[in-house]
């Protein structure tokens, strides 16, 4: 372990942030006239506010020789970028109970973020993606990365700034307009759309507007698909806010079933993995099958027309050769008219 400052070290290195190194600890090296301290200024004061299940725990900040580490909660089951990948790979769709449990529990650290500050302050966190949602130890899905958070004070219902990552910012974002608390929502239906599709939705026009075409599978339910749609809208005023989700009777229901098992078990286990390779090794062998199926197919054909060809070849050598049409008028001539 390389120690970094007064009480920690550095054990094993994990990602790469906007500001520096993440280790279990967010390393930061301060500089004069360094660009976008504010951001992290209210990166750190916003962490220090936030206490929620669903959130990444904040620890302490260490400055130390010019640098501040950012002390956090450590999750160590990694983050739903690498729970997508997973599945991809094995071209094995996610669980609907897996989704839908991953979903309320975003939807839950949002709603805190959102509403949680006795209407004095809303944070917006404005880099929703699958890389920054993680999992602990125990699978409880935490939200992290508040490296491009904003805070909203009382009379402030919007920011401008355009911030957060291609593929998951809102019509508004993209397009430069203000926006306001709907815009983590919409990027809360790309990352629905994406567990359900197992791809990110496309968006047509250069302003983010509906999805190209729905390409969730119609094995999920009316309510997932309808969720993910209404997410997707638009015009912000036609989304859902997080009170309006929690609100809604199929929500209450996921959350009942989520709260009612000891863990959220929402990364991956050993039981998904042989669940997936079993899944996987079906279809390759029912591939293998109609591959074969058709080989046969394939061949018998190729035996029935060498057997034509033969037939056609015996046909041929038997019939007499075409007589001579001169010889046959001659033979067909009276004595008279030769």
């Amino acid at each position: 372990m390389v120690p970094v400052c007064p009480g920690y070290g550095i054990k094993e290195r994990l990602g790469e942030g906007g500001f520096g190194t993440v280790y279990a600890i967010k390393v930061v090296k301060l500089s004069p006239g360094m660009s976008n301290l504010d951001l992290l200024e209210e990166e750190i004061y916003a962490l220090s506010q936030l206490s929620h299940p669903n959130i990444v725990s904040f620890i302490e900040v260490v400055e130390h020789k010019s640098v501040k580490h950012i002390v956090m909660e450590y999750c160590g089951r990694g983050d739903l970028r690498k729970f997508l990948n997973f599945h991809l790979e094995l071209c094995a769709t996610v669980p609907e109970s897996r989704i839908k449990s991953i979903f309320v529990q975003l939807l839950l650290a949002l709603h805190h973020c959102h509403h949680s500050f006795f209407g004095e302050w809303s944070l917006l966190h404005r880099d929703i993606k699958p890389e920054n949602v993680l999992f602990s130890e125990n699978g409880t899905v935490k939200l992290g990365d508040f490296g491009l958070s904003k805070i909203l004070e009382a009379s402030q219902q919007q920011a401008i700034s355009f911030v957060g990552t291609p593929g998951y910012l809102a019509p508004e974002v993209f397009a430069g307009k203000r926006y306001g608390a709907k815009a983590d929502m919409f990027s809360l239906g790309c990352l629905l759309y994406e567990m359900c599709a197992l791809d990110a939705p496309i968006f047509s026009g250069k302003d983010n507007k509906q999805p190209i075409q729905d390409r969730i599978p119609d094995t999920f339910s009316p309510e997932v698909k309808s969720l993910a749609g209404s997410l997707l809208q638009h015009e912000p005023s036609k989304r859902p806010s997080s009170a309006d989700l929690l609100s809604r009777r199929y929500v209450a229901e996921w959350l009942r079933e989520i709260s009612s098992r000891p863990t959220p078990e929402c990364s991956i286990d050993h039981r998904e993995v042989l669940q997936a390779l079993t899944v996987r090794e079906q279809r390759l062998s029912e591939r293998e099958r109609s591959l074969k199926a058709r080989e046969r197919a394939f061949e018998a054909k190729e035996a029935s027309l060498e057997a034509q060809m033969r037939r056609l070849a015996l046909r041929a050598s038997l019939s007499p050769p075409p007589e001579d049409k001169t010889r046959r008028k001659q033979k067909s001539a009276s004595p008279a008219q030769r």
